[in-house]
């Protein structure tokens, strides 16, 4: 009989003998000194063997900025199926700043095996957050009824994430986004939406680009800080009354 052994430290479980040996976490997201991060991102560890899911807590599993001695508020939580321990922070990461994730002896293996040491490892979040450096329309020209809005970023984005969801348009005042086709050009790195049908005259309209876990991101999973929206009023050969243009909120007013 030929006996395969697939995990080598394992062989003495294969054998029948008592589990004397501790779990380890051998995959670790982040990676150790891995560069720009998504500030959303959680932080995993995944084990050699089954883990005892109640030492798994916020005092054994930390995170912390660099040089801190305070941890991070999070939420710590186990998946017994894939042997995976999440830590999932409370708020966003903090842009271009290196962090350190610690296991600690405190975590048991099902056995009851302790850690055989502390285990530890460093990432840094990303730089930026994208932006958009220009949007239409806007300014001091109303524009027609067919007009497609527009919006430029500072950085690339990813453009699975440029959808009707994430970028809305709708008449100022109400919640129903307006049937459109959003599409996204890569070398501009422009978001185009396209209404529908066309819109109507002497009506205010805002447009929307949306932030957080679910609004566009860019290429490292970095969303926007904040929603940017922005309203205007379309003119079928009217005459402008008046116009401004205030950020984040730019104001185009025809009659």
């Amino acid at each position: 009989m030929v006996l395969t052994l697939h995990h080598p430290l394992r062989a003495h479980e294969a054998l029948g003998c008592p589990d004397a040996l501790p779990g380890f976490p051998d995959n670790l997201s982040p990676t150790d000194a891995a560069t720009g991060v998504s500030p959303t991102t959680n932080v995993t560890a995944t084990f050699s063997e089954g883990i005892d899911p109640t030492t798994l807590t916020t005092s054994t599993f930390t995170l912390k900025e660099q040089g801190s001695s305070s941890q991070l508020g999070a939420m710590v939580s186990y998946d017994s199926t894939a042997s995976k321990a999440t830590l999932d922070p409370s708020a966003d990461l903090t842009l271009n700043t290196t962090y350190t994730a610690t296991l600690t002896t405190g975590v048991k293996d099902a056995a009851g095996n302790t850690l055989a040491q502390e285990r530890s490892w460093t990432f840094t979040t990303d730089i930026a957050r994208p932006t958009v450096v220009s949007y239409a329309p806007t300014g001091p020209n109303p524009p027609g009824l067919s007009t497609n809005v527009t919006a430029t970023f500072s950085t690339a984005m990813e453009s699975s994430t440029v959808t009707t969801s994430t970028f809305t348009l709708t008449r100022t005042g109400t919640s129903d986004p307006l049937a459109a086709q959003v599409t996204y050009d890569s070398a501009s790195k422009t978001a185009t939406l396209d209404p529908s049908a066309n819109l109507s005259g002497s009506t205010n309209y805002t447009a929307v680009i949306k932030s957080g876990s679910n609004g566009m991101k860019d290429l490292q999973g970095n969303s926007l800080a904040q929603d940017f929206s922005w309203t205007f009023m379309p003119c079928d050969g009217g005459i402008v009354l008046s116009a401004q243009s205030v950020e984040p909120l730019g104001i185009v007013i025809c009659g």
